[in-house]
């Protein structure tokens, strides 16, 4: 992604990248906390829900997209794929129980420069 930062501000010359995943994060955490999960220990029951199908304390792109619609999130495949890119901080294919925490309740956004966006729940 091409920036610019000219006097001071920040271009971005494709921002709808950026905008995509913070929407669908939004749209996951609503439906989260519309369910009761928002502290960190609800947090850890739905992944240990999202994660009953094998046990194994990760997260596969599968139980991930199912465990989402299981609580309710609108969200396509892709939306889940794209946001288990950005959750899967080791790039192992799979989320751990930390990743899923940090990726719920923070959100980073790296622009190029090393410039991080942060937002948190």
């Amino acid at each position: 992604m091409d920036s610019d930062t000219t006097q001071g501000t920040l271009q971005l010359s494709n921002p709808k990248p950026l905008l995509k995943s913070p929407l669908v994060l939004q749209k996951v955490r609503s439906s989260l906390q519309s369910r009761g999960v928002a502290s960190i220990a609800s947090l850890g029951r739905a992944f240990r829900q999202m994660d009953s199908y094998d046990g194994n304390k990760k997260l596969s792109k599968d139980e991930f997209y199912n465990g989402l619609k299981d609580y309710g999130v609108d969200i396509t495949k892709q939306e889940a794929n794209a946001l288990f890119g950005l959750f899967d901080k080791d790039g192992d294919g799979t989320i751990n129980y930390d990743e899923f925490l940090i990726g719920v309740r923070v959100s980073g956004v790296v622009l190029s420069g090393g410039t991080h966006v942060h937002e948190v729940l």
